[in-house]
């Protein structure tokens, strides 16, 4: 959904080499957030086990383990592919005409990850309290 939202706005107000743009992002934007997605799934596989057992300590320690885990990958991949971003793009065959503007795409793109991430992070609704047993 959000592919076909930025697809419409961006073909719509800013033109075909900013459409272009966004295309060109594609393979590189979906190999990271396969990498992060297959993490986040990996993890919830135990995550719920623990939940459905009650077993505060263990789930604690499971959403720590993940966090901490996917957080990492996260603070290697982003950097990397920022700092390698137009290389990565001419591997990936983008015309020389929107490297600059899919390069300022995926700047944009790996920054709202990583802003995602803290917020996920901190956010306090995602904490998780057990009632006691009377």
């Amino acid at each position: 959904m959000y592919n076909i939202a930025d697809t419409f706005i961006v073909g719509r107000f800013l033109g075909e080499n900013d459409l272009a743009a966004v295309g060109g992002t594609y393979t590189l934007t979906t190999f990271l957030y396969s990498i992060i997605i297959g993490l986040f799934m990996g993890c919830g596989s135990l995550v719920p086990y623990c939940f459905g057992e009650r077993n505060e300590r263990r789930l604690k320690g499971c959403l720590n383990i993940s966090f901490l885990m996917i957080g990492s990958v996260t603070l290697v991949a982003e950097p990397i592919t920022l700092c390698f971003s137009n290389e990565i793009l001419k591997l990936l065959h983008t015309p020389m005409k929107i490297m600059l503007l899919t390069s300022d795409y995926v700047i944009i793109i790996l920054s709202g990850v990583g802003l995602c991430f803290y917020t996920l992070a901190k956010e306090p609704l995602l904490r998780l309290y057990f009632k006691k047993k009377s």
